[in-house]
């Protein structure tokens, strides 16, 4: 974990739909500013995603899209919200002193419901 953010390094996982999510290069997710010391819990997840790209006009004057990218999107959800297809990464816990600790022990491998 660098300052302010959380790292996630290259890897391979696969969602619940069965849908491969490579993290080619690594990705980082800024958490709030330190100064907002509050105390909070949540989980780190990864998801699948996909963005339109290359735009191009249509017959009709809209645009269309002549390809979607897959990239991996990180976020920090409540660690009580129901579930998602996002994969729980890890457990961060920020203290009243502004220290993140990170619990890796929630994730699940491949094939455990």
């Amino acid at each position: 974990m660098a300052k302010g953010q959380v790292l996630v390094s290259p890897g391979l996982a696969i969602d619940v739909c069965g849908r491969e999510i490579v993290v080619a290069q690594p990705l980082s997710l800024r958490l709030e500013p330190r100064r907002n010391t509050h105390a909070w819990v949540g989980d780190l997840t990864i998801e699948w995603h996909e963005t339109a790209d290359s735009p191009v006009p249509s017959r009709n004057g809209a645009t269309d899209f002549a390809r979607w990218v897959e990239e991996p999107e990180l976020s920090l959800i409540d660690s009580l919200k129901g579930p998602s297809e996002a994969l729980v990464l890890a457990r961060l816990t920020r203290t009243s002193r502004g220290t993140v600790e990170v619990d890796s022990s929630v994730r699940r491998p491949l094939g455990l419901t």
